[in-house]
């Protein structure tokens, strides 16, 4: 039988995770839902074959900028005092992505049966976060839908605009790499066999950078095929290697020990970090809840797990600067203002006041980093080509001195 891993809800308003061996999904939640939990999420724990599966069966994912709209549109409802199912009717008429609105329909239907906003949500699967279900629950617990979802419109608009930054910062790099890669194909496939048929009626000896050129040109264009499949192949195995367990823990890793990269991405998972705490907390759910929630929201698996298990020794008593600074990941400006923030009860300033630094800090990093790279790109890019075009008429130079 299959095991699922399932994310609970107590009376208490503490965040649990169960493991279970079930015939199905349905009796998994039917089990814990007898015995009083809220279920936020339900998965079959992770194996090589899910992740062969996940190619081909994603979870539907909501454009940010529709989703933005959404909320805007949903708050502003709710403010104007119309009542709930009206809300999710006036939003449904004007939703043009079908698949969307039939998920809309759905969360309708399940709060016209008597489910709560958050548990029609959060029983959408991953097509909305757990940092949106739960701030939904906050909201109802509190009766502050309004401003939980104008804090948490407040909290998307920042991320989605870091994302685009990182996105196009590295850009214009990508498209130097790709046209530098062409060119040299182009040269290896096109340009040097032209070169070759000229260079078999020479009776001299070539030079050893021209005949290695050769010999690559030739095996390049007589396994071109082969190649390509390889490198298909390759991409294939590599994103189903990086959706297991393993793989994901081990790529992340690797990226925190990058040089120069490696402290940008550990800063922007401080940042995911703190940002979405502050957000959570100021929804009102409490700590241990509110970091293992936030755990969920840090795209890199290693810094997640670390801080799952910080949770746990805050849930032990420990203060939640010693137990991130005893994860070994944070930074010493990130513990010393969270640390200044629980003294002084104002904790969730200080998160931000962290994720503002950090921001302003990976922005910097992102504009140095692409007047440095693109240069380094269009010299190496240089080299090549210069190189390869000189193994090419070197021939030609060396009988132009003989002849003389």
């Amino acid at each position: 039988m299959p095991e699922y891993i399932l994310r609970l809800g107590t009376e208490q308003g503490d965040v649990v995770e169960r493991t279970t061996v079930s015939d199905n999904e349905g009796l998994a939640r039917e089990e814990f839902e007898n015995k009083g939990f809220y279920i936020f999420s339900v998965k079959k724990k992770g194996t090589l074959s899910e992740a062969l599966g996940s190619l081909s069966l994603r979870e539907y994912k909501i454009k940010i900028s529709d989703f933005l709209i959404f909320n805007q549109e949903f708050m502003a409802l709710i403010k104007a005092g119309l009542p709930m199912i009206q809300c999710l009717d006036v939003i449904i008429r004007r939703r043009t992505d079908q698949r969307f609105r039939e998920i809309l329909e759905n969360i309708r239907d399940q709060v016209k049966s008597g489910a709560s906003l958050s548990e029609a949500f959060a029983s959408q699967g991953d097509t909305f976060s757990k940092i949106y279900t739960s701030s939904l629950m906050a909201g109802e617990m509190s009766g502050d839908l309004v401003n939980v979802l104008k804090r948490y419109i407040k909290y998307a608009k920042l991320i989605a605009d870091l994302r685009k930054k990182i996105i196009s910062a590295f850009v214009y790099p990508t498209i130097l790499i790709l046209f530098s890669i062409s060119l040299i194909a182009i040269l290896l496939t096109f340009v040097i066999p032209k070169f070759q048929s000229f260079y078999a009626n020479m009776e001299a000896e070539l030079p050893v950078p021209t005949r290695i050129l050769i010999f690559v040109s030739n095996f390049a264009k007589e396994n071109i095929l082969f190649i390509l499949l390889g490198a298909v192949a390759s991409a294939f195995l590599f994103r189903i290697w990086k959706k297991t367990e393993t793989g994901s823990v081990l790529l992340d890793r690797m990226k925190l020990k990058l040089p120069f990269l490696g402290r940008i991405y550990l800063k922007h998972s401080i940042t995911q970090l703190t940002r979405t705490l502050s957000t959570v907390l100021g929804g009102g759910i409490p700590l241990v809840p509110s970091l293992e929630i936030a755990a969920q929201g840090i795209s890199n698996r290693v810094v997640s797990l670390e801080t799952t298990q910080a949770a746990h020794k805050v849930r032990e008593g420990q203060s939640l600067a010693s137990s991130l600074e005893e994860t070994g990941l944070m930074t010493d400006l990130a513990i010393e203002m969270i640390e200044v923030g629980e003294s002084t009860g104002s904790l969730e300033e200080m998160l931000n006041n962290i994720s503002d630094f950090y921001d302003v800090e990976i922005d910097n990093f992102l504009a140095k980093m692409i007047t440095i790279i693109e240069p380094v790109i269009l010299i190496f890019m240089g080299i090549m080509v210069a190189g390869m075009l000189l193994s090419i008429y070197l021939p030609l130079f060396k009988a132009l001195e003989t002849v003389k």
